[in-house]
Order: C-alpha cells, then sequence, then structure tokens
C-alpha cells in the first residue's frame, strides 16, 4: 500500500528491539505503552509502511502514530509528558475516605 513516508525514520538497536517487543506483549502494562511500543517497533520493522497502515495496524489513529514516531525520534522514550495544572489537594487515601463518607446513608 502507497502513502506518504514518514520524515521520522526509526532506528532500534537490538536491545531496545527485544524490549520493545516484550513491552509490546504484555498484559501488564498499560495499554497507551503497550500500543506506543507496537507503533515503535513496526515503524522500526517496516520503514516503508505509511503512518496511515501503522494506525490501522494497531488501530489508531493516524495523530498518535504520527506523534510518537516523532517523539521517539527525538526523544527515545514511550513516556508521556508532564502534563500543567495543579496537584490533588487531597491524596488517594483522602479522596477514598471522602467518596466513602458521601455514600454512607446517615440518618
Amino acid at each position: 500500500m502507497s502513502g506518504l513516508q514518514s520524515k521520522y525514520v526509526v532506528s532500534l538497536s537490538e536491545n531496545q528491539v527485544n524490549e520493545l517487543r516484550k513491552l509490546s506483549a504484555s498484559y501488564t502494562e498499560k495499554f497507551c505503552l503497550v500500543q506506543r511500543a507496537r507503533i515503535i517497533l513496526l515503524s522500526h520493522e517496516n520503514p516503508e509502511w505509511s503512518n496511515k497502515q501503522i494506525a490501522r495496524e494497531v488501530s489508531s489513529s493516524i495523530a498518535t502514530v504520527k506523534k510518537w514516531r516523532r517523539r521517539f525520534a527525538k526523544e527515545q522514550s514511550l513516556e508521556s509528558l508532564l502534563r500543567s495544572g495543579c496537584k490533588r489537594r487531597f491524596s488517594s487515601l483522602e479522596r477514598a475516605q471522602i467518596v466513602d463518607l458521601a455514600c454512607t446513608n446517615i440518618r
């Protein structure tokens, strides 16, 4: 299938390929990391594939494939960037306690 070639070529070492294969087959890792690993592996193994072909193969959007090919080519990382915004005021435990209290039937 023809399509536009990505200008971000993904080239991996054998060690990186092994790590990404292990990650892409994982059932316990976050889905987003597994999907990113599959995108990068397919980009490496099939450099002639377009972003559209890879997106179809991993059931993702073309924008996601473009983003992770570009980011991996520049940073060699699958991790998300830090997000802006306020830090949480309550810990997970405190939030769970508040929800529990709000759901109790007090008379």
